[in-house]
């Protein structure tokens, strides 16, 4: 009886320490510091080629960006009033899942005028899932702009999907 006790003692005790934890990090995720290290990591990941402006919001929900540059060698992507909801819980299933993703503006320039090679494959290294895309206006360089964009995308490593 007294081991029987004890066990459930113990069992308790993990399960209180589990729940502290798991409370802790939605509180942590939740915070401004959270999301300053996430754009940290962003910007860090990109080795001097993403910039990140007026980031605001919680990992936990709605995430607004006033402005997303990539600088990449030979192209060049901005996007302007992005807003995204996600599901930071889908990363655990190794998945990138946006409920709503939002641009005022998307921009793209190639600063190449080699030939466009295509890549040796389109595969993704994780399953990205976004509900709701939303672009008010695509500008690609020497394109009539694409105005009021809405579609959905699912794809990863074998497959994509556009709705």
């Amino acid at each position: 009886m007294a081991r029987r006790r004890l066990i459930t003692r113990i069992l308790a005790a993990a399960s209180l320490v589990a729940a502290s934890a798991l409370l802790a990090a939605a509180v942590w995720l939740g915070s401004s510091h959270a999301l300053e290290w996430a754009k940290r990591q962003v910007v860090h990941a990109g080795a001097g080629t993403v910039t990140l402006e007026g980031v605001e919001g919680s990992l936990l929900g709605e995430v607004r960006i006033a402005r997303l540059a990539v600088a990449g060698g030979d192209f060049a992507l901005e996007a302007e009033a992005l807003t995204l909801n996600w599901q930071a819980l889908a990363l655990l299933r190794g998945e990138i899942r946006l409920d709503h993703l939002a641009a005022s503006t998307l921009r793209y320039r190639s600063h190449s005028t080699a030939p466009v090679k295509l890549p040796d494959s389109l595969a993704l290294p994780l399953d990205i899932t976004i509900a709701a895309l939303e672009v008010r206006s695509l500008e690609i360089a020497g394109l009539p702009a694409i105005e009021n964009l809405r579609l959905g995308y699912s794809g990863g490593r074998l497959v994509h999907d556009i709705r």
